[in-house]
Parts: structure tokens; sequence; C-alpha cells
């Protein structure tokens, strides 16, 4: 459903508290884990909303969550 409305792939896997997925599951995958966490998604489709799921622990980020991060080429340490 959502590669219908948007219209295209989706970049990142899906993956909800009923078992249901969507997209990719391998790399990034975003978890929601309740149904309140699609409320909040829903209700505050922006940042807050998805703040609010992942502060309370409803949602989830699996796998690489910054694309091209493993090309950085080095280390941080030091800084």
């Amino acid at each position: 459903m959502a590669e219908r409305v948007l219209g295209a792939p989706l970049p990142i896997g899906i993956r909800a508290w009923d078992g249901s997925v969507a997209g990719p599951q391998e790399g990034t995958v975003l978890v929601i884990r309740s149904r309140d966490a699609l409320r909040r998604l829903v209700w505050s489709p922006n940042e807050r909303g998805l703040a609010r799921a992942y502060v309370s622990g409803e949602l989830d980020v699996e796998g690489n969550s910054r694309p091209g991060s493993r090309r950085s080429g080095g280390s941080c340490a030091g800084v």
C-alpha cells in the first residue's frame, strides 16, 4: 500500500507489529512496534510524530540508518 501511495518503490523496509512487511527487508528497516506508533505517525506525519513514537519505544530503525556512512572512509576516533 505504501508503494501505491508514494508511486515508487520504498527506499527502506517497513515491518509492523502484526508481522506485515513492505519494501526491502535487507538493509534499513523501520520497525513499527505497536498500533500507537502508527497512530502517532498518522496524526502527526512530521518530525514530531516520528520523534514521539521513537522516544516512547514504539518505533525503531534496524540496520544502517545513515546511508553512505560506511563510505566515510575512516574512524572518528580522536574527534
